[in-house]
């Protein structure tokens, strides 16, 4: 029998394998190489990004073509059915190469024919500008879609213009083209509420109240809410009759922070392993439990303990492909310590139960009730309010 060497390079996408005959005439016997593929696609920089979240944007993708084809196919139908856009092909076509905004500032003063009136509220409908999900316009308005259309509302104002379709009506397309432009869903839905009641004089008979909200409301500016319905929620493993605890539930930040600590073991130079002590354990609980994240060399700083002593979850590879450099904290306490809200001194003093109920309610009310409560219950004014609701939506998913 020869004396035999397997020698093994096992990495996270590949396993290398050699094997050596270590005899009088050493010799290698076999060498081999398996690769796997990964588990994740990878973006432009580099970075990793899972598949499922490929499948979910694409999903996305589909389903805003969906409904922006749904929306379509519905408005064409109302109007049609109602006397405000013709059902012939050829007249349809005809209809359709009059300018619409033209015909949106032409009728904020003057009479349009009914099928002129359906083109305009067609075209409305076609782009219905930009909606904000938080609750005031004012956070980050120096960005992006927000800045660009604050300042074509502010140039529409300054012109005197009344409707964006009247300010648009009066741009050359030949110099500057219109559809460059980042709007507001609000600039839409006061010109068309404008445009209805100019028209509605002229054909009370057709433009009742009931189509007004059936247009408006239910087709063109219809928003479907933002907050998941709880019954999709599924059941609880544990607790099959209970429905799953959410994310950003009190108790349940609680538990992951201390499952966190329980798991965190000290390794030391000379390769022992040793646990958190009582008094240990209480030092980095009540640091965690203030901030939303806490750096390793931070816990080590706080225990008193060397920089070549790590802990075992430093060796964890986070989503991005990168060690782990922290443990998550309670974003939610970290954001009430906040001195634009209650502050620290205030929170830390505040009882337990009534940081649940106020939990509790980020979870379950609606903005306007949650906003209502933070004035009346906290005494906080409404641009305070305005910016808590915006930023619960955020800790409602932790």
């Amino acid at each position: 029998m020869g004396s035999y060497t397997l020698g093994l390079d096992i990495g996270s996408n590949s396993a290398g394998w050699a094997l050596l005959d270590k005899s009088e005439k050493p010799s290698i016997i076999a060498v081999g190489v398996r690769v796997f593929p990964e588990g994740v696609d990878r973006d432009t920089k580099g970075l990793e990004k899972s598949k499922n979240a490929t499948r979910r944007e694409a999903r996305g993708a589909r389903r805003t073509h969906y409904r922006r084809n749904l929306r379509r196919n519905q408005i064409k139908g109302t109007l049609q059915s109602k006397g405000l856009l013709p059902t012939d092909k050829q007249a349809f076509e005809e209809l359709f190469k009059k300018d619409p905004y033209q015909l949106r500032k032409k009728g904020l003063d003057e009479k349009l024919e009914l099928f002129e009136f359906g083109r305009a509220l067609f075209h409305i409908n076609q782009r219905r500008g930009f909606k904000s999900n938080r609750k005031s316009g004012k956070a980050k308005e120096d960005k992006g879609v927000l800045k660009e259309a604050g300042e074509l509302q502010k140039e529409i104002e300054n012109k005197g213009f009344r409707t964006l379709g009247e300010y648009f009506a009066s741009l050359n397309p030949e110099e500057q083209r219109i559809r460059d432009w980042y709007t507001f869903r609000a600039m839409y839905e006061k010109e068309f509420d404008l445009l209805w009641a100019k028209q509605a004089e002229y054909y009370p008979q057709v433009l009742t109240e009931d189509l007004q909200k059936r247009i408006r409301d239910e087709i063109i500016f219809f928003q479907r809410p933002m907050r998941w319905n709880p019954e999709t929620i599924g059941n609880c493993e544990l607790e099959p009759a209970e429905k799953r605890c959410p994310r950003g539930d009190w108790y349940a930040r609680k538990f992951r922070i201390l499952q966190d600590v329980n798991n965190l073991i000290i390794q030391n130079p000379d390769g022992a392993e040793t646990k958190l002590t009582g008094e240990h354990r209480k030092i980095v609980l009540d640091a965690l439990c203030k901030k939303e994240r806490l750096k390793f060399n931070d816990i080590r700083k706080k225990l008193g303990l060397m920089e070549t002593q790590k802990f075992n979850a430093e060796y964890k590879i986070g989503k991005n492909g990168k060690k782990v450099e922290s443990l998550s904290g309670d974003v939610f306490a970290a954001e009430m310590r906040g001195k634009n809200l209650f502050g620290p001194q205030k929170w830390d003093e505040m009882d337990e139960q009534e940081k649940i109920r106020l939990n509790d309610a980020v979870l379950e009310l609606e903005d306007d009730e949650l906003r209502e409560k933070m004035m009346s219950e906290y005494g906080f004014d409404e641009e305070q309010a305005d910016k808590w609701c915006w930023r619960f939506r955020f800790l409602r998913n932790i």
